[in-house]
């Protein structure tokens, strides 16, 4: 990823948290032609075609909202084997919930797990005193998760040509044997 670029800087879609604790919020976010710019460049891809999502902001126990739903998207990658283009399709489920970062809550949610078995349970995040969660970032931080960081264009097989050689000790000298005088 790129250090001089931040998730907010790259995608950022901000929400009044007074509005997402009164009532249900239903979104529908895709990246423009500049923010999918910023993101390739954020996530080191060639390009991003395509990012959108489909998300529900609900209330969530007195003052804490619950983010869930969707993200897709459509990146080219170089493969590591052939340095040809690949088409990465990424289709992420997320669910976080957002707390004030004075909540008693939080000691609570982090103390307990909701799914024992798998050890599952939302991201919690803590939103600041001005009232304000960046959406934006939490959708363009699950892509970033789900790259593959070593892409194979499909077929494309890794071909060591090193034990196709003789496995037999050379010495320098028969080595440098071969080796003709200009």
């Amino acid at each position: 990823m790129d250090k001089n670029l931040d998730s907010e800087e790259a995608f950022s879609y901000l929400v009044k948290v007074k509005s997402a604790v009164s009532r249900q919020i239903d979104l529908k976010l895709k990246a423009n032609c500049i923010e999918r710019e910023k993101l390739a460049q954020l996530w080191n891809v060639p390009l991003v075609e395509d990012l959108h999502a489909e998300l529900q902001l609900v209330p969530w126990e007195k003052n804490g909202v619950r983010a869930v739903g969707t993200v897709y998207a459509k990146i080219i990658q170089t493969c590591v084997l052939t340095l040809e283009p690949v088409i990465s399709l990424i289709e992420e489920t997320l669910e976080y919930i957002f707390v004030p970062e004075y909540s008693k809550l939080l000691d609570t949610l982090t103390d307990n797990v909701d799914d024992v078995a798998s050890g599952w349970q939302p991201d919690i995040v803590t939103f600041s005193k001005d009232g304000v969660i960046d959406v934006g970032v939490i959708i363009s931080e699950s892509v970033a998760l789900a790259i593959n960081l070593y892409p194979k264009k499909e077929g494309a097989v890794f071909v060591n040509d090193y034990d196709s050689f003789d496995n037999r000790k050379v010495s320098s000298f028969e080595a440098l044997k071969n080796w003709k005088r200009h």
